[in-house]
C-alpha cells in the first residue's frame, strides 16, 4: 500500500499528542506505508523502534518558533497559550513553507511522495503550520492520562523535567 494524495507537498501528515501518548507508534506505521519522514531522531532505549521526530525541523523551526516567542522550546514549561498564532521569522522572507521544502529536499525528498512531520510540542504552534497548510491531515494521539503520566515517570528524558505526579497530571490537562 502506498499513501498518496494529489498534492503530496501541499498536503502533508501532522501527527501531535501528548508526550508518550503513540505518536512515534503512529508515525512509524505511516512510515511503513511508504510515507516520507526525512532525517529523524534514531531510536534509543526510551524508544527503541524510534521517535520518527525530523531532528531539523524539530530543531530549527519548530524549537525556533518557541524560542522566539519567550517559550520553552522543549514544550513542557513556559507554554503558549491555547490561541497562540504567535510570528516567527524565518529569514529572507522565507514562508514556513518554503523552509520546510528546502529542509525536507536536502534530506532526499520527491514532490511525488507523501511526507509527515511528528511532534507533540506541534500541538503548542499547530495554528502557525494550519495556516500555512490549510490542506494537511493532522492526526492527534490520545492515550489514557494515567499511562501517559506512568510512562512520563518512568522515562529518563521526561522525568529529568519533573518526577511529580501531579505535575504531570496538571501537563498534560
Amino acid at each position: 500500500m502506498n499513501i498518496k494524495t494529489t498534492k503530496n507537498f501541499h498536503s502533508p501528515i501532522f501527527i501531535t499528542g501528548v508526550p508518550m501518548s503513540g505518536t512515534s507508534m503512529t508515525a512509524g506505521i505511516l512510515a511503513e506505508f511508504g510515507v516520507f519522514t526525512g532525517a529523524t531522531v534514531p531510536p534509543g532505549v526510551s524508544n527503541p523502534k524510534g521517535f520518527f521526530e525530523n531532528v531539523e525541523i524539530r530543531e530549527s523551526v519548530l524549537k525556533g518558533i518557541l524560542k522566539a516567542s519567550h517559550f520553552c522550546p522543549l514544550g513542557v514549561k513556559s507554554l503558549p497559550p491555547e490561541d497562540f498564532i504567535g510570528k516567527f521569522n524565518f529569514g529572507d522572507g522565507k514562508s514556513l513553507k518554503d523552509i520546510l521544502r528546502a529542509i525536507l529536499t536536502k534530506q532526499g525528498y520527491l514532490e511525488s511522495q507523501t511526507w509527515l512531520y511528528k511532534d507533540p510540542k506541534l500541538s503548542l504552534v499547530w495554528r502557525i503550520f494550519n495556516v500555512e497548510f490549510p490542506n494537511a491531515l493532522w492526526i492527534t494521539v490520545r492515550r489514557n492520562r494515567h499511562n501517559v503520566i506512568r510512562s512520563c515517570l518512568r522515562t529518563h528524558f521526561m522525568a529529568r523535567h519533573s518526577d511529580n505526579e501531579e505535575f504531570w497530571h496538571n501537563f498534560v490537562s
